[in-house]
């Protein structure tokens, strides 16, 4: 029951913030969790929430668009949120927020690529501010500001977290594998559209679950050990 009244709260809340990756997120961890956590027909209830969750987003902003014009209030940020990235969609077009990424990662590309020392180290000083904050990708940043040399310890990580995956496939609960899911989709997706591993909390957060993770992984390797 608890489940059943979060879900839609925890979707408004999510459609409100007017991240099309966060939304994107929801709609798909909560999809696979009700596909493979419910039985027989409750599976057609999880595609029916996808498809309605979906559905429900230019909806949502139709009906606050009607309420804000009634109380003649204009929220200029929503609306322009909105308009770019739902609205160009709506219309056949390409997100605003996608056009300005693709923008900033050929940006961050072209001064990676500038030579060799800037592949390797990377660049003495970050884009001026009036210039670019960020390329909205963890990768790119760091590989622009520290080189490709910087990504080495994260990307062995990964690899080293795959490994542990893989070697104890078949035995680990349903629990750890929505916890790898979560992991690698900071750090992999989320974290190339975003300086996720840069941020203050976001970065805590996901280094704190990683962190989880990998002691999961070891401390269910070393009881398999002893019991062999």
């Amino acid at each position: 029951k608890t489940f059943y009244f979060l879900v839609p709260v925890m979707y408004l809340y999510v459609v409100a913030s007017l991240s099309m990756l966060t939304i994107f997120a929801f709609v798909s961890f909560i999809g696979m969790f009700s596909f493979f956590r419910f039985k027989k027909f409750k599976k057609i209830l999880a595609i029916l929430f996808v498809v309605i969750a979906i559905a429900g987003i230019p909806a949502y902003f139709n009906i606050m668009s009607g309420v804000l014009e009634m109380m003649h209030f204009e929220s200029h940020m929503d609306k322009g949120q909105y308009d770019g990235k739902f609205g160009r969609l709506k219309e056949g077009g390409k997100p605003v927020n996608v056009e300005d990424r693709q923008g900033d990662w050929k940006l961050y590309y072209n001064g990676i690529t500038e030579s060799a020392k800037t592949i390797i180290i990377g660049h003495s000083a970050p884009f001026p501010r009036e210039v670019k904050t960020s390329a909205h990708n963890w990768y790119l940043d760091m590989a622009y500001n520290f080189g490709l040399i910087s990504l080495l310890p994260i990307v062995l990580l990964v690899i080293y977290t795959l490994f542990l995956l893989w070697k104890g496939q078949g035995k680990w609960p349903p629990g750890t594998i929505w916890l790898v899911a979560i992991v690698l989709y900071l750090v992999l997706v989320d974290s190339n559209f975003k300086v996720t591993l840069r941020q203050p909390y976001p970065g805590i957060f996901t280094y704190f679950m990683w962190g989880i993770l990998l002691s999961h992984f070891r401390s269910t390797d070393s009881e398999c050990k002893c019991r062999l």
